[in-house]
């Protein structure tokens, strides 16, 4: 389960909301450039020494074995697998499954808040500033 904390959490009144949207919220929360903070964790990780061993496989069992460093047992092991996760095994996370969606990158320094809206189909589009002013919607 994920957790976060969202400061200044409260409901909108019905006269901040725009035409046509029944309900909405607002907050502050973190929001971090995703590609550039794992960089930075792995760049952190390889310099005390961590290795990198990029392979398929089809359980995890194959890595807690050794069988991709020779023989050399892991000491730790952060499995990102993704959607990949469903079908893992040793893993098996049936609740993960793959989305269907649409990502645009605009320039738009001006937009400095994240939004969000669920249509009444159960749609939703929402709006996420990044600090270099991209916009992903």
């Amino acid at each position: 389960m994920f957790a976060y904390h969202a400061r200044q959490f409260r409901k909108l009144e019905s006269s901040e909301l725009r035409p046509g949207c029944p309900h909405g919220v607002t907050f502050q929360t973190v929001i971090i450039d995703t590609h550039v903070y794992l960089a930075y964790l792995l760049r952190r990780f390889e310099r005390v020494g961590g290795k990198v061993h990029r392979v398929v496989i089809q359980h995890i069992d194959q890595v807690l074995a050794g069988s991709f460093t020779g023989s050399v047992k892991p000491d730790a092991l952060i499995v990102c697998a993704g959607v990949g996760a469903r079908t893992l095994g040793g893993v098996e996370d049936k609740d993960v499954y793959p989305i269907r969606g649409q990502t645009v990158l605009l320039k738009a320094p001006w937009v400095n808040v994240g939004l969000s809206r669920q249509e009444s189909n159960g749609r939703w589009t929402y709006v996420m500033p990044r600090r270099n002013g991209n916009v992903r919607v």
